[in-house]
């Protein structure tokens, strides 16, 4: 089953994992990215973030 993710303040960094997905890290949790959230993301990739998010489509 599929967590929900609501909006909210999210603490992590982005990377690509071993098979090649966009992720979010959370600590020992991830999120995946959207291709179009990754490509915004990309410049920061492995660097501390802080997303704030409003709208999950």
């Amino acid at each position: 089953m599929a967590e929900e993710i609501g909006s909210g303040t999210y603490h992590g960094y982005a990377t690509i994992d071993r098979w090649g997905q966009n992720v979010f890290h959370l600590g020992p949790y991830h999120l995946f990215l959207s291709d179009k959230v990754a490509k915004q993301l990309k410049m920061y990739r492995g660097k501390p973030l802080e997303l704030n998010v409003s709208k999950i489509d």
